[in-house]
């Protein structure tokens, strides 16, 4: 982290993005209006017209400092996100997937929600989809059991149609507002950059999944906790196409990402 500070560093990783970058980036122009506000956008070597679309927003806005970082290659998540930490400059980290948008200005509740609370140090918000449907973005820690069960449960509800499998975690939480959680999809993570100090940086050999549980339980044995807020809201629609095949190149990813982090947090946790 630079010594010169924001007050907000928003970091977005993007990949072939073009048809849903424009509503990610003009919604935080719209709804962001938190002074010394940087952007940084990292992007995993689009072949589309993601990056003309981030120019052309660059240069019509003087609103934010907006920084584009075009890699050679697809770096994966925890590598792109670490890219765009090593310039942030914020005392705040937003992550941001690119097919996100905001709908208020209710980030302000997440800044100072954190600022109160000294040993929370990672803030999650309530997530729909556009037709308003409550996402499940609130996840306890991954284990084998857990995994397995969940694969299970997947294939029945795809293939049996059931519909009295449900695989939410925290369904008995979900009438409070605020709760302590063990981690958050990363399409929206809000956090100190006490955080980012203390624990350093997303781990680079998971290219995809499950890089946001880890984190979180990183922080948690270093004493940060994190929170679900109700009061924070944002719309992330296309994280459910992601599911809709049953194996794919991703899900190899994924699966590899899960094994390095059973491995890795097999004393840490009943794993």
């Amino acid at each position: 982290m630079q010594k010169k500070q924001s007050n907000l560093s928003i970091i977005i990783l993007t990949h072939n993005n073009e048809n849903c970058i424009d509503e990610c980036i003009y919604s935080i122009d719209k709804y962001v209006n938190i002074k010394n506000t940087e952007i940084i956008i990292v992007d995993n070597n689009s072949t589309d017209k993601t990056i003309s679309l981030l120019n052309k927003f660059k240069k019509n806005n003087t609103k934010f400092k907006i920084k584009i970082i075009k890699n050679k290659t697809n770096l994966g998540v925890a590598k792109g996100r670490n890219i765009g930490l090593k310039k942030a400059t914020g005392k705040f980290i937003l992550f941001l997937d690119s097919d996100t948008i905001m709908v208020d200005d209710s980030i302000k509740i997440g800044i100072n929600f954190l600022k109160k609370n000294k040993d929370i140090g990672i803030v999650v918000p309530k997530m729909f989809y556009k037709n308003l449907e409550i996402q499940d973005n609130i996840r306890y820690y991954p284990t084998i059991k857990r995994k397995i069960k969940l694969g299970f449960d997947g294939i029945k509800r795809k293939f049996i149609k059931s519909t009295n499998i449900n695989t939410n975690d925290y369904l008995e939480m979900r009438d409070k507002v605020i709760f302590e959680v063990d981690y958050g999809i990363g399409a929206y993570t809000l956090m100190k950059d006490l955080v980012v100090k203390k624990i350093g940086f997303y781990d680079e050999k998971i290219f995809y999944g499950p890089e946001d549980a880890d984190y979180c339980l990183r922080a948690k044995l270093n004493g940060f906790k994190t929170y679900y807020n109700g009061n924070i809201n944002i719309i992330h629609e296309r994280q459910r196409l992601a599911h809709k095949k049953i194996f794919s190149k991703m899900t190899y990813y994924h699966i590899k990402g899960l094994i390095y982090y059973f491995h890795k947090h097999r004393k840490n946790r009943n794993l």
